[in-house]
């Protein structure tokens, strides 16, 4: 049977009381009383929930709430989870089905309340002659009700609920109500309704670059819309590190200090040097002031699977060093989130944002201020990758440990020239080189953590042995965990050979060279100065392009 349309908009409360009126004229019709149901919509900072078409509704019960998922393509709702308090994590939730699904989906992100709604209710139905039911019509009015502002009332839906046996009536009457009512057939699952009419962006966050470039670009031009775009995130953050809502707040803001301070080195002579000197200095500040709480959120956040490094018998035994990290990560925290609101640091933000909105103009003393951005990002992209290919290819077994770790920076300063300036590429290619790089880059990281982590854990331990109240258990486990990472570091190391030689294959060697390698030039370069009386600024110029 072909299927008819079963929802409806009504526009405004004219087109309310003019179907009121027509309806009764056709057959007795019955109201109910208006219910009100309350409802509010969480999802994480960064919208992981809505980027999988999913949102999580909690409604109010007499034992606390009720939660289920409501996928927004299709409107279907999950079953139901009763529980007394709302959750901050998905780990929080008591075993079901729901906490699976939104641990898979959130991982370490917190829920946060992002809509709060109220939905008046009111049912009708259309009765024969002898007062039986032929059709329900669901009427749902939502009002929104923003943080701090008044309420704001939708667009009423009409849902069509056809009584067993009586579909014939439900078609007519849905004809009725598209054709002679004119009336707007919308089939909009209700949190999507309610998105639309919000002041709420989903997924216009994301840690993610996302920086749209043209080739031809000054480079000046081009270095400050890179800043302030790391500048914008690290402002998105600042409030989640301050409330300590979820761990990935301060990560996204210490990686936004970090692209930070690779774009101030690796795009270089475009911005005054007083300016860049300054803001290098500030930033490795912030790093250094971020990074001690970031470290302690790694190892929270990895103690799960400390944890199961050891066995079963001893896993409790690991639990004062658990109670050490989070005591010690709220003391950096209070510091960070002091810092925060210094007016040093106040300044320090206010003063970069008011020189990255002004006007990017050439300067002559500057070399690369007025280059194309292409121009600039091939030398830059070129030059970085072939420093890798350079000190990795002489990478041994026996090599200082140090030596990888600085392979480890200077990938990451290849990984970040890449999303800069991605967009002047072509995607599939780029994506491509990121994702060998990466695979690189994962191999270095983890041979640096494990490294820095059992080195930290040591001196936990050292700390831990003078307290009486830590038992010769807890110090054991711990030496047999930092066992285990020294084991783990070592098979990163041996990994590499197998990861590098990916990475320098022929073929992405290939890619590297077309996309980036510089195109020699039988013509001299132009001297970027306007006189001959400007030239003792620029003496150091053919050492300065090399770097």
């Amino acid at each position: 049977m072909k299927k008819y349309p079963r929802q409806f908009r009504l526009d405004n409360i004219e087109q309310l009381n003019i179907l009121q009126q027509q309806l009764s004229t056709l057959m007795p019709l019955h109201q109910s009383d208006v219910q009100i149901q309350h409802s509010i919509y969480y999802d994480s900072f960064d919208w992981r929930l809505y980027k999988k078409h999913t949102l999580l509704v909690a409604e109010p019960s007499d034992e606390g709430s009720l939660l289920y998922t409501q996928n927004l393509l299709s409107g279907k709702r999950s079953e139901m989870l009763s529980v007394s308090d709302i959750p901050r994590f998905a780990w929080d939730l008591p075993e079901s089905a729901l906490r699976h699904h939104l641990d898979g989906l959130l991982e370490m992100r917190a829920l946060l309340a992002q809509l709060k709604i109220s939905v008046h209710i009111q049912q009708w139905w259309l009765m024969d002659v002898a007062q039986n039911p032929l059709l329900s019509l669901r009427l749902e009015t939502p009002k929104l009700h923003p943080a701090g502002r008044p309420a704001k009332t939708l667009p009423t839906s009409i849902h069509l609920n056809p009584i067993k046996g009586k579909g014939k009536i439900a078609r007519k009457i849905s004809d009725y109500l598209r054709q002679d009512l004119s009336l707007q057939i919308d089939d909009t699952p209700l949190p999507v309704r309610i998105l639309q009419h919000s002041d709420k962006e989903p997924g216009s966050y994301s840690s993610k670059l996302n920086l749209q470039l043209s080739p031809d670009m000054r480079a000046n031009q081009a270095a400050k819309f890179v800043m302030k775009t790391l500048l914008a995130t690290l402002r998105d953050n600042e409030a989640g590190v301050q409330e300590d809502l979820d761990s990935e707040f301060l990560h996204d803001y210490r990686v936004a200090v970090r692209r930070t301070r690779t774009a101030l080195t690796q795009i270089p002579f475009v911005l005054p040097k007083s300016m860049i000197e300054r803001m290098r200095a500030r930033f490795a500040q912030l790093g250094d002031i971020t990074g001690p709480t970031r470290d302690l959120d790694v190892y929270l956040l990895k103690f799960d699977d400390y944890r199961a490094m050891l066995p079963e018998h001893m896993q409790a035994d690991l639990t004062p060093l658990h109670e050490y990290l989070q005591q010690h990560r709220a003391l950096e925290l209070g510091r960070l989130q002091r810092y925060l609101q210094t007016a040093t640091y106040k300044k320090f933000i206010r003063d970069w944002q008011v020189f990255l909105n002004a006007p990017a103009r050439p300067h002559h003393q500057l070399i690369n201020s007025a280059r194309p951005i292409k121009a600039l990002a091939d030398e830059r992209i070129w030059k970085a990758y072939r420093k890798i290919m350079k000190r990795g290819s002489v990478i041994q077994l026996d090599t200082p440990v140090e030596e990888l770790h600085d392979l480890r920076k200077q990938g990451k300063k290849l990984r970040y020239l890449l999303e800069f300036f991605q967009s002047l590429y072509p995607p599939k290619e780029m994506n491509k080189l990121i994702k060998i790089l990466k695979n690189l880059q994962e191999n270095l990281g983890d041979l640096q953590d494990y490294e820095v982590q059992a080195y930290y854990l040591r001196g936990i331990a050292d700390e831990l042995g003078q307290q009486t109240s830590v038992g010769t258990a807890t110090l054991l486990a711990m030496g047999m965990l930092v066992g285990q990472l020294e084991q783990l570091q070592q098979q990163a190391r041996e990994e590499f050979a197998i990861r590098f030689k990916t990475f320098a294959q022929k073929s992405h060697q290939q890619l590297f060279a077309k996309f980036f390698k510089p195109v020699p030039s039988s013509q001299p370069e132009p001297i970027p100065f306007e006189t001959p009386s400007e030239a003792h600024s620029l003496r150091g110029l053919k050492k300065l392009r090399k770097e």
